[in-house]
Order: structure tokens, then C-alpha cells, then sequence
């Protein structure tokens, strides 16, 4: 969609080509033949064009495929039929890129959506029991402490089950961004930028990372209703993501991420001693209404590998 960050354009190119519908769900059929059940369909924007999202989705449910499967959305043309045909052909969650509630910093990221429509699609896919990811990227070009304010509050109305929030945004070859960079002398024209270079507003640095970390530790935002399944899938993706320092430097500015999620009952706190998921240092959790007692809860968490940035319990 040519966002003003994205690397996108520049590495696939801007015409858009369709796969057959027959074709991707033959190939689902075959690894479901073998014991897999659970997919993530990679496509930046799985919903455009809605046409083909659509059949693809009928095509799922025709064939009976007992399968869950997440996605990318582009929180942008997303009818109540696309939704509900998700949901029927096994949608558990949806990636939510949405990036600011603030529609001046949606217009210089160069998308084409308004907080007003995320909120309606995020709506939507609730009343379907789709779990919603969401993100937001602060710190770019044009971000300003009441923006930033601003896409805080509007991330707490959506009520979502997760938000992932990055402080600074990386900065891709032959993107908006880049060219930005170059003309506010961040960066010098020819630079290597396969190597993590991130953009942040400089009178932002320091108080933004602050920000975020206390609307983090602030409470929780929703209910985490992803099943056992589904928990144990996301946090070994997360250690793995944490464990691999290339990775971790490259997804995580100043090796700051901030997820931030709450479970009713100790579910998601067992599977996080199950797995050992070590080092997630740089990972901010609210985990609240948790059986036991915090000081045993934290003596356990640190005897078990798992270091805390910062922890909440309540």
C-alpha cells in the first residue's frame, strides 16, 4: 500500500498478483493430510483485493477443513461478510496494523485508513470472536507528544487482546522514510540500511520510551481469549524472536518491545513456566488476576530463567 516506512513496494513491487484460490487451498489440504492444523497466512493485506479474500475463505468452509489459521489485515475495506466467512473457515486472530490513532500521523505514514474505520473493524471481528493483535509505530516523522498521547488513548478504547508498540521506526532503502532521513542529515546518502537504522523524533527520545513503559505497567487492555493452542504458538515465536539477537535487533528499536495482554487465570503463567521462554528481557507483560502470591509467583519466574524488564501483578 506504499506506506511512507515500508519496504514492501520496493521489494515486491506495486502490481498486485493473485494466486489461485484453488491452488493455496490445495496446498492447505496437503499439510492438513499430515497432522497440521494450524496456519499463518504471511500476505501483508489479506483482505485486498476482498473479492479474492472472500473466496478463499468459502473455499476453506466448502472443502470442511477443521483448521485455525491467522492473518494479516489492512485495516482498510473490511465488510461484515469478509469477517463473518473468516470466522466461519477457522480465522482465530488477525495481525492489526493500525500504527497511530492519530490521523495526522495515519496521513504523513501515507495510509489510507482513519482511526474511525479501525475502530469499526475492530468492532466487527470482536462480535465474530476473531482475536485481534494490534500495533502501533511512535516516533516517526511528524510525532508529537499529544500524538503520541493521542495513539495511546485510542489503542486503550479498542479494548483489543494484545498491542505490540515499537518506539522508533526502521528506517528501509527506497522508502519515504529513507529520503526524510537523508534530508535531516540522520543518515548519509549510500548507507548500508540492511543493517537496523531506526527514526526517532529527537525531542521524543527518552520521554516516549518512558511514556509507553508506564502506559504499559497502567493495566491491562482486554481479555486474552486465545486458547492453550494458540498461547503456546505466540510466546514460542516471541522467545524465538528474543533468543535470536540478528532478529531482536532488527524488530526492536533500542531493543524495546512492549506487549501488553491479561488473562484471567494462570493459564498463560504456566505455559511461560512450561517453556522457559528466557531471555525476554525486553518484553513488558501486565499479567493480571494471577492465582498466588506475587513474591512467590516472582521467586518462581526468576528460579525458572525468565528475566523481567518490568512485571505488574495485581
Amino acid at each position: 500500500m506504499d506506506c511512507s516506512f515500508c519496504s514492501t513496494a520496493a521489494i515486491e513491487g506495486r502490481v498486485l498478483r493473485k494466486r489461485s484460490v484453488k491452488i493455496a487451498v490445495d496446498s492447505i489440504s496437503r499439510l492438513v493430510e499430515v497432522g497440521f492444523t494450524n496456519f499463518f497466512l504471511v500476505d501483508n493485506t489479506f483482505n485486498l483485493p476482498g473479492a479474492h479474500a472472500k473466496d478463499f475463505c468459502s473455499e476453506i468452509t466448502r472443502r470442511r477443513l477443521d483448521i485455525q489459521w491467522r492473518c494479516i489485515l489492512y485495516p482498510w475495506r473490511v465488510d461484515e461478510d469478509l469477517i463473518g466467512r473468516m470466522a466461519w473457515a477457522g480465522c482465530v486472530e488477525v495481525s492489526f496494523g493500525f500504527e497511530s490513532g492519530s490521523r495526522e500521523i495515519l496521513r504523513a505514514m501515507n495510509k489510507r485508513f482513519q482511526p474511525e474505520e479501525v475502530r469499526s473493524i475492530s468492532k466487527r471481528l470482536e462480535d465474530h470472536g476473531i482475536g485481534r493483535m494490534g500495533f502501533l509505530l511512535l516516533g516517526g516523522p511528524g510525532e508529537t507528544k499529544e500524538t503520541v498521547l493521542e495513539s495511546l488513548s485510542f489503542a486503550d478504547s479498542l479494548a483489543l487482546e494484545a498491542v505490540k508498540v515499537t518506539t522508533g521506526i526502521r528506517i528501509y532503502p527506497q522508502t519515504k522514510l529513507s529520503r526524510i532521513s537523508i534530508e535531516q542529515g540522520r543518515i548519509v546518502p549510500g548507507v548500508n540500511l540492511l543493517l537496523p537504522m531506526f527514526y526517532l523524533v529527537r525531542n521524543l527520545d527518552g520521554w516516549l520510551q518512558e511514556t509507553v513503559g508506564k502506559w504499559v505497567g497502567s493495566g491491562p487492555i482486554g481479555t486474552f481469549r486465545s486458547s492453550w493452542t494458540d498461547i503456546v504458538s505466540n510466546i514460542q515465536q516471541l522467545s524465538f524472536l528474543l533468543k535470536n539477537e540478528a532478529l531482536k535487533s532488527s524488530m526492536f528499536p533500542n531493543n524495546t518491545f512492549y506487549a501488553r495482554s491479561l488473562r484471567s487465570d494462570s493459564t498463560f503463567w504456566q505455559v511461560m513456566l512450561r517453556l522457559r521462554c528466557s531471555p525476554i528481557s525486553a518484553c513488558f507483560l501486565t499479567l493480571a488476576s494471577i492465582p498466588g502470591n506475587p513474591t512467590t509467583i516472582r521467586k518462581e519466574c526468576i528460579e525458572s530463567g525468565i528475566s523481567w524488564c518490568h512485571s505488574k501483578f495485581t
